[in-house]
């Protein structure tokens, strides 16, 4: 990356939002590099609560997409279609910067012209619990890392992990990459990870970029969430079969199993165990999608509008 300035926009996807996404603006419109702009695609519905959306001007663009017309990739590049920055800057409304140097840290890591991708550390919310906390610290350590194809076999799936919860873009590389797939029910940001891994360019795991990120989900949407996750990953079979899992799973539970019996949470270890156990039943089901009824399966699933915008697809 040469002297000359770059800009940057920020693109954010929101339902219903709430406070955070006023304090994730307030934080953006403060950073030391301070974006273009900020497009927010908000999907709306005949609840929608627009107290929290903020009024459009030179800097911050709204734009409003139908509820059935949200799509974890397709709603992304629509927001990307209406860039002409250097750099495309992906947030989830939930995810506050933590200080005023997010931006500056993950555009230090695009140095490197050979970088497509950097995405940044979440920590939880304190509300959220001890074991929210584990869980960030295990897949958000403090510690940067780069992920390119040499690293493919030794870190696995690992090698194609990253969060749109907050990732900035190289965008001439975005778009040359094909941008995010369409029609994905959840991991458009891993799949378009494997492409970056695999046409040998690199990933950059910013640990010094921090938002707060964190959820205090119920047992019935975690296992709506596996659910999603497993069919995304059905449906993607042969890329997910080309980088192996390295049992990461196995080493979640464990490390977080053992930081809470170090800490004598015994409750929380059988807490986590019962998560745990809905996770991977979730999991299960989703592999099995391709065979349940379609009214089972929408019951089943977190993003119920993916199988209804389908659905209309076929009709």
């Amino acid at each position: 990356m040469t002297d000359s300035v770059k800009h940057i926009d920020v693109i954010v996807p929101t339902f219903c939002p709430d406070e955070r996404l006023v304090a994730l603006v307030k934080k953006l419109e403060s950073q030391t590099v301070r974006p273009d702009n900020i497009w927010i695609i908000n999907t709306l519905t005949d609840k929608s609560d627009k107290k929290n959306l903020p009024t459009p001007n030179d800097f911050v663009h709204v734009l409003n997409i139908g509820q059935y017309e949200f799509d974890h990739g397709a709603t992304r590049n629509l927001g990307a279609s209406k860039s002409t920055a250097d750099y495309l800057l992906f947030m989830t409304q939930d995810a506050i910067p933590e200080n005023y140097t997010l931006i500056e840290n993950l555009l230090k890591k695009f140095d490197n012209d050979n970088v497509a991708v950097a995405y940044a550390r979440q920590i939880a919310y304190e509300d959220d619990g001890l074991i929210e906390r584990l869980t960030r610290e295990f897949n958000y350590p403090d510690k940067d890392q780069t992920k390119t194809f040499s690293t493919k076999k030794v870190l696995g799936i690992k090698s194609c992990f990253c969060s749109n919860v907050c990732a900035m873009y190289d965008r001439s590389l975005f778009l040359s990459l094909g941008q995010f797939p369409k029609n994905m029910i959840f991991n458009e940001d891993m799949i378009f990870a494997s492409k970056v891994i695999n046409a040998k360019l690199a990933i950059e795991y910013a640990s010094k970029a921090v938002v707060r990120h964190s959820h205090n989900y119920p047992l019935s949407k975690l296992f709506r969430r596996h659910f999603d996750l497993s069919v995304s990953q059905t449906q993607n079979k042969a890329l997910f079969a080309e980088f192996s899992s390295n049992k990461e799973g196995v080493k979640f539970v464990k490390y977080v199993l053992r930081e809470l019996w170090l800490r004598r949470e015994f409750f929380l270890c059988i807490k986590f165990i019962v998560q745990s156990a809905v996770k991977f039943a979730g999991h299960q089901t989703g592999k099995l999608y391709r065979i349940l009824p379609l009214s089972v399966v929408v019951k089943l699933s977190l993003n119920k509008n993916f199988w209804r915008n389908n659905l209309r697809q076929l009709l």
